[in-house]
């Protein structure tokens, strides 16, 4: 077990024949075996628990659920655009409801006397 003195039996005696050498030369295998499989678990432990970033690449369109952050394009007689959306997407709509708020982007379209025109319409109907 110890060994205090330089003196040993390693040479004067063939320690391969008996069993009791044979058997503490396995236990000091085993102790060694023990240590290195302790040492690989305490290193699995050590590198479960540090950071870890994944990328993946891919190829497709990105899309957003929300219909603002979208390029649109709209058939229209004037120019205008959509100032704001009413509606998300997977949202239930009736008839009757307003969706969009468009608006004209030129001043020149814009009538001051639409409300009186419109008035003037109603009453002639």
């Amino acid at each position: 077990m110890f060994s205090f003195s330089e003196n040993t039996i390693r040479e004067k005696i063939e320690l391969h024949k008996f069993k009791s050498a044979q058997s503490v030369e396995r236990r000091r295998v085993n102790r060694i075996f023990l240590k290195i499989l302790i040492g690989c678990f305490v290193l699995f432990l050590f590198f479960m628990f540090l950071p870890w970033t994944q990328n993946i690449e891919a190829k497709g369109y990105v899309t957003t659920l929300l219909p603002e952050h979208r390029p649109q394009s709209i058939m229209t007689v004037l120019p205008g655009r959509i100032e704001k959306w009413f509606v998300k997407e997977g949202d239930l709509v009736k008839a009757g409801d307003t969706l969009v708020i468009i608006t004209e982007t030129k001043s020149d379209y814009f009538d001051p006397k639409l409300l009186e025109r419109t008035r003037n319409r109603l009453e002639n109907k």
